[in-house]
């Protein structure tokens, strides 16, 4: 068994309540649930180094650095859930909750994504911070299967309403101060088989 960690390629927060703005530079990827106020993270992770039938995905963990919330209201026990995007070609500086880049509308404001065939994954926020891990094997699995050279959760309340104000705060990848152990990150564990295995590890 071998293991690969990617490290986002782009990441942003969309912003039901400011939606033209792009925070794709932010220090800062928000989740919220309010109603007239929802904020979900978008990311992207190059995978090209592989290709269908190269490999045997055991499990692909996705990693977000939980490190503060907004206010008082601490989110643990919360459930966020994540799916796949249906675009690749969304632009980490131009997207925004009405858009995927400028002058392109998402089909759904919010971003496009699908909740099944590739299922998604859920995780309830703990008490403390630090990492917080996603099984989104499924998700990859998808994108190397149908032939794509990125991975792009989307992460979402699973209740986007509600009186009370549940807003985690997670480093993107403008937001560590160079230190990239924090960042948004992807690792997969594979076997490879009869074929060879050109994946660089790092």
């Amino acid at each position: 068994m071998a293991t690969e960690t990617f490290i986002a390629t782009k990441d942003n927060f969309l912003e039901s309540n400011a939606p033209n703005d792009n925070n794709g530079a932010h220090s800062i990827l928000s989740l919220c649930n309010l109603s007239n106020n929802i904020d979900r993270i978008i990311l992207s992770f190059d995978v090209s180094d592989y290709t269908a039938g190269s490999a045997n995905i055991l499990s692909a963990k996705l990693y977000l650095y939980y490190y503060g919330y907004y206010g008082s209201n601490n989110p643990n026990g919360v459930n966020v859930q994540v799916y796949k995007m249906t675009r690749n070609d969304w632009n980490e500086t131009q997207s925004s909750w009405n858009n995927y880049k400028t002058g392109s509308s998402w089909t759904t404001p919010g971003g496009d994504y699908v909740t099944s065939s590739p299922s998604g994954a859920s995780k309830v926020l703990p008490a403390s911070f630090g990492f917080v891990e996603f099984d989104i094997t499924d998700i990859v699995k998808d994108a190397i299967d149908n032939v794509s050279s990125h991975v792009n959760p989307i992460l979402k309340y699973e209740t986007e309403s509600g009186a009370t104000r549940y807003q985690p705060f997670f480093y993107s990848r403008e937001g560590t101060s160079g230190d990239t152990s924090l960042r948004p990150k992807l690792v997969i564990e594979y076997t490879t088989g009869s074929t060879s295995n050109f994946f660089q590890m790092f």
